[in-house]
């Protein structure tokens, strides 16, 4: 079935699904999820990033390009020199052992037999490269899932510890190569028989 030429239907804003829509790796044996409907929860090895604050997250694609020209200055040829992705977001709850683990290293943060986070042993030369799922849900119902398959944090919010505002952990992650030749990022949309955005 071809779409019509206007199909207002496929606009969409971002809104978070239902009980959670980030979750973190530090395991070698994390099984990637290749659909839009698997549960996380049923996949080994992956750990929640809990709430983001309500910017969602920002998707960054960086192209740089070199523009050949002729004797007369005329462009010839484009040579692209440089290519990246990142993402960005914000996660609120810093006391979640997934998010410390995130700033201060997975090997450097201790939890108690409760599984909240005990300590915390702040290193130089922290260099967290882990994959990661991000899940939105479309106005239209479709869910919108995005599979890093390997990315590192290559920039750190500043945590501003003030009694007006909430606490956060700002990351930026830097996609990098699967080395394996496949893509370095999925997207899988499906449309499940129902679902409600987070609140």
């Amino acid at each position: 079935m071809a779409l019509a030429d206007l199909d207002t239907s496929l606009a969409t804003i971002g809104q978070p699904v239902s009980g959670g829509s980030a979750w973190v790796s530090f395991s070698d044996k994390a099984t990637l999820p290749t659909d839009a409907t698997t549960k996380m929860s049923t996949l080994e090895g992956w750990e929640s990033l809990g709430e983001f604050t309500d910017d969602g997250f920002t998707e960054g694609k960086s192209v740089s390009n070199d523009t050949k020209k002729g004797w007369h200055g005329t462009p010839l040829a484009v040579i692209t020199t440089d290519e990246s992705r990142t993402y960005k977001f914000v996660c609120a709850e810093i006391g979640r052992p997934s998010v410390e683990k995130l700033r201060y290293g997975a090997d450097n943060v201790e939890t108690g037999t409760d599984g909240s986070v005990s300590a915390i042993h702040d290193k130089f030369g922290v260099n967290t490269i882990a994959p990661f799922v991000l899940d939105t849900l479309e106005s239209n119902g479709f869910l919108h899932r995005i599979v890093v398959k390997k990315a590192r944090v290559t920039d750190y919010d500043d945590a501003t510890y003030k009694g007006t505002d909430i606490v956060t952990h700002g990351v930026t992650i830097t996609v990098l190569d699967p080395g394996d030749g496949s893509a370095a990022v999925e997207h899988y949309r499906a449309k499940p028989a129902a679902s409600t955005p987070g609140k």
